[in-house]
C-alpha cells in the first residue's frame, strides 16, 4: 500500500504544481517557411525599431514583400503554404491580412525590390523598400528550419513507431494464442515440420543450452535472468528499431542559419530526437508494468514475460534520456551556457529524472532486489515518482505533457482496479500454520462472488506489524468455501511470518489477510489427449489447482497425470487433506521423495494420517515420529505411487510422451533448475515423434 500511497502523493504534487501544459505542436511547412524566412529577415534587416519584431509581416507592405520573396525561392508562396502566416497575423499579432495581400507583396517586390547587398544606409524602423533576400541565404533558411522543426514532427511519428512495434508483437500473439483456444483444432492440424521447427528453436527454448529460469551470474558478482529465445529476438529488433529510428534524417545542413556549429546541431537534434520518443513510450513502461495490464488478457502473456519486457524497455527508456541530457549538456558547453541553463527549472527537473532512471537500473540489479526486497521496493517506488514527475515538470511547457497524462492514466487505472480488487474480497481472517519449519499454509474464507483462475496467482496482503502494506504473488488452490497458499519461507514477510509462528504453541494463527487477483490465465491444454503436471516442491499450489479443475472437467479420453517432488517426506503433509479426494479417480499422481532418509519434523504429517487435531506442542510430547513414515503414507494413500531418489526428467519426458494418445502437454513449475532441465528434454523431443507435444512453465520469476 505504500507504493499507492507514494505515488499517489506524486502523481497529485505533478499535477497540482505543474500549471497548465500547452498542446502538442506539429511545425508543418507552412510554420517552417514562417519563422525561417521570418528570423533571417527580421535577424539581418531591420523594418521594426524593435529587435525580432514579426509584427511588420502583417503591418508593413515592404516587409510583407520582402517575406514572400523568400517564400517564393523555396515555390512556397501559394494560398496553403501562406495559410500560417495569415493565421499568425490574425491570432497573433491582430493586423489580418488576406491572401491578396501577400500577391500584391510580391508584385511589389518584383517592380521595386533592391537586392540585399545593393542595400545602403538606414535607421531601424524607417525601412520601406522591399528587400530581395539572396537565394541561397533562403534555400539555407528554409532547410535549416526544415532540419530543426520537421525533427521534431518526425521523432512523434518514430516514437508512434516504437509503440507499434510492440502493438504488432502484441497482435501477432494474440492471434496465436487466442487462435488455440478458439479453435483447437489448429494444434493439431498446425503440427507440420515448419511448426515444430517454430517450436523447438524459437518460442520454446532457453536463449542458450538450457538456462532460462535459472539465475546466471557475471564474473560472480552480478546475477541475472536471460529471457527466453523468442523474448530475446523481441528485445533485441526493438533495441534495433529505436537504434535506426534515434539515427535517420539526421544531418547537419550546409549554411545552417539557425546553429552556427555543426556538433552543436547535431547535438540538438539527437537531444531532441531521444526525448521525445523516450517521453513518447513512457506509458508503454508504465503499461507493461501493471498488474491489471488488459494486454495480459489480450496476448495471454504471462506477467513474468511482461515484467522482462518492462525491465528492458525501462533500460532503453533510461538510456535514451541519458543521451538526451549529455547532448544538451555538451550544447550548453559549446555556447558556455551551463550556470544559466542549468538554473532553468525544467533543465533541474529533467536532470532529476534522468538521474532517478540511473539510478532505479542499479538499485534494480537481481543480486540487490532478491536479498533486500522490502528496500528495493521503497527505493523504486521512490525514484520511479521522481522519474515520472520530473519528467513532467520537464515537458509540460514544451508540448509534450499529453503523453505525461496518458502515463498517469494507465497509472491511476492500474491502482484503482487493485483496491477494488481488494475490497471485492474483504479483509477476512485467515488461518496460517507453519509447516516443515519451511512453508506456510495460509487458508483464507473466500466470497462466494470470487472466482478463482485455475493455475493463476494472486497477491495476499498480511496484516502483519510492519508488512502490512506489502503484496506478495502466491498460487494457490480453491476449495468451496476456501482458497488456500503455500508460501515458502524466505525473506520479508515470509521470514517474520515464520519467527512469529514458531514461537506459538501449534505453530498456528489467525491473522486479518486481503486478496488481490486472481490474476493470470489457465494453460490451453484441455484439448490435448494427455497433460502430465510436473511440480516441485512449493510449484504444487498452482499445478493441483489446475490439475484439478482439468481431473472435474475431463472425459474418460483425457489422461492426467501429476507429479510431485519433493526431497522429505514431511512435505506431503501439505497436500495430505487434498489428496484424499483422488482415491476414485482415474488421475495419476505419483510421489518423488529425493530423499528418503530424512524422517524428522513429520509430526503434523503423522498427526493428519491418523486423524490427530491436538496441538504440534501437544504431539511433540505424547508420540513419537513414525520411523518407517513413508510405508505408513503408502499404506494410507495406496492409489498414489511413492518412488524413492531424485528422478530423471528426461526418462519421465520420453516414457510419457510414448504413452500419450495423439498429443501431450508438460505443465511445469519448481526450482528453476528443474524447470530449465524438462523445457529443455521436452524440446529436444519436440520432432522425435509423430505426437504433438507442448511444454508450458507455470513457474513465474519477476522478483
Amino acid at each position: 500500500m505504500s507504493g499507492l500511497t507514494y505515488l499517489f502523493l506524486a502523481f497529485f504534487l505533478g499535477l497540482g504544481l505543474a500549471g497548465k501544459p500547452t498542446n502538442l505542436e506539429f511545425y508543418g511547412a507552412g510554420y517552417q517557411s514562417f519563422y525561417a524566412c521570418g528570423y533571417y529577415i527580421v535577424l539581418n534587416l531591420e523594418f521594426s525599431a524593435t529587435p525580432y519584431d514579426y509584427s511588420v509581416f502583417c503591418t508593413n507592405p515592404a516587409a510583407i514583400a520582402t517575406l514572400v520573396g523568400c517564400y517564393a525561392d523555396e515555390k512556397r508562396n501559394t494560398s496553403a503554404d501562406t495559410a500560417f502566416w495569415r493565421d499568425q497575423c490574425e491570432t497573433m499579432y491582430l493586423s489580418p491580412i488576406t491572401y491578396e495581400n501577400i500577391t500584391d507583396g510580391y508584385q511589389l517586390l518584383l517592380e521595386e525590390g533592391v537586392p540585399m547587398a545593393d542595400l545602403g544606409n538606414y535607421t531601424a524602423g524607417e525601412l520601406d523598400v522591399p528587400v530581395i533576400v539572396p537565394r541561397e541565404d533562403a534555400l539555407a533558411a528554409m532547410d535549416s528550419y526544415t532540419m530543426w522543426l520537421g525533427n521534431y514532427n518526425k521523432s512523434v511519428y518514430y516514437g508512434g513507431a516504437a509503440i507499434a512495434y510492440w502493438g504488432i508483437i502484441c497482435l501477432l500473439s494474440a492471434v496465436a494464442n487466442w487462435g488455440l483456444i478458439l479453435f483447437p483444432g489448429l494444434r493439431r492440424s498446425c503440427d507440420g515440420k515448419i511448426s515444430r521447427i517454430w517450436r523447438k528453436y524459437i518460442t520454446l527454448p532457453a536463449l542458450v543450452r538450457k538456462k532460462k529460469a535459472t539465475t546466471q551470474s557475471f564474473f560472480k558478482v552480478l546475477s541475472f535472468i536471460v529471457p527466453s529465445r523468442l523474448e530475446s529476438i523481441v528485445i533485441f529488433g526493438f533495441f534495433w528499431l529505436l537504434f535506426i529510428l534515434n539515427a535517420v534524417h539526421i544531418y547537419a545542413v550546409k549554411n545552417d542559419t539557425v546553429f552556427d556549429l555543426e556538433k552543436s546541431a547535431l547535438n540538438r537534434y539527437v537531444a531532441d530526437r531521444t526525448g521525445i520518443i523516450c517521453i513518447i513510450i513512457l506509458p508503454l513502461l508504465v503499461l507493461f508494468g501493471g498488474r491489471n495490464n488488459f494486454l495480459m488478457w489480450a496476448t495471454r502473456w504471462k506477467f513474468a514475460t511482461f515484467m522482462t519486457y518492462h525491465r528492458w524497455i525501462a533500460r532503453f527508456e533510461v538510456l535514451l534520456a541519458f543521451i538526451h541530457s549529455v547532448c544538451f549538456w555538451m550544447t550548453f558547453v559549446i555556447y558556455g551556457d551551463v550556470a544559466e541553463e542549468s538554473s532553468e527549472n525544467y533543465v533541474v527537473w529533467g536532470i532529476v529524472a534522468t538521474f532517478s532512471g540511473v539510478l532505479i537500473c542499479f538499485q534494480g540489479l537481481l543480486f540487490l532486489r532478491r536479498r533486500w526486497y522490502e528496500i528495493f521496493l521503497v527505493l523504486h517506488i521512490i525514484l520511479a515518482a521522481f522519474f515520472v514527475i520530473g519528467s513532467w515538470y520537464h515537458v509540460y511547457e514544451l508540448g509534450y505533457s499529453q503523453f505525461m497524462y496518458a502515463t498517469f492514466a494507465v497509472w491511476a487505472f492500474d491502482r484503482i482496479v487493485r483496491v477494488i480488487r481488494m475490497v471485492w474480497f474483504g479483509f477476512p481472517k485467515a488461518e496460517i500454520s507453519l509447516f516443515s519449519d519451511d512453508t506456510i499454509k495460509v487458508e483464507i474464507p473466500k466470497p462466494a462472488r470470487w472466482k478463482a483462475i485455475p493455475g493463476g496467482h494472486a497477491y495476499v496482503y498480511f496484516m502483519h506489524l510492519y508488512h502490512f502494506w506489502q503484496s506478495h504473488p502466491f498460487t494457490y488452490n480453491e476449495l468451496d468455501t476456501h482458497v488456500t497458499f503455500f508460501c515458502k519461507v524466505k525473506s520479508g514477510v515470509t521470514k517474520s511470518l515464520f519467527k512469529h509462528l514458531s514461537n506459538l504453541p501449534g505453530k498456528s494463527t489467525q491473522m486479518r489477510v486481503s486478496v488481490e487477483g486472481p490474476y493470470g490465465e489457465s494453460h490451453p491444454i484441455k484439448h490435448h489427449s494427455d497433460v502430465v503436471f510436473i511440480a516441485g516442491g512449493n510449484g504444487i499450489p498452482g499445478l493441483y489447482s489446475e490439475f484439478e479443475h482439468l481431473n472435474k472437467a475431463a472425459d474418460s479420453k483425457q489422461k492426467l497425470k501429476l507429479k510431485w517432488i519433493i526431497r522429505e517426506i514431511k512435505s506431503f503433509a501439505w497436500m495430505c487433506k487434498e489428496f484424499q479426494r483422488y482415491q476414485h479417480t482415474n488421475a495419476e499422481i505419483t510421489v518423488f521423495v529425493t530423499r528418503p532418509d530424512l524422517v524428522g519434523g513429520t509430526e503434523e504429517l503423522v498427526s493428519l494420517l491418523s486423524g490427530d487435531n491436538s496441538s504440534n506442542e501437544e504431539k511433540s510430547t505424547e508420540k513419537e515420529p513414525d520411523t518407517d513414515i513413508l510405508e505408513h503414507v503408502r499404506r494410507e494413500f495406496p492409489y498414489i505411487t511413492f518412488k524413492e531418489g531424485r528422478p530423471e526428467l528426461q526418462d519421465i519426458v520420453e516414457s510419457d510422451i510414448k504413452e500419450a494418445g495423439h498429443s501431450v502437454a508438460f505443465v511445469v513449475c519448481g526450482t528453476s533448475y528443474m524447470v530449465d532441465e524438462a523445457r529443455y528434454q521436452v524440446v529436444s523431443n519436440i520432432d522425435r515423434t509423430n505426437k504433438r507435444v507442448d511444454f508450458y512453465e507455470a513457474l513465474e520469476v519477476w522478483a
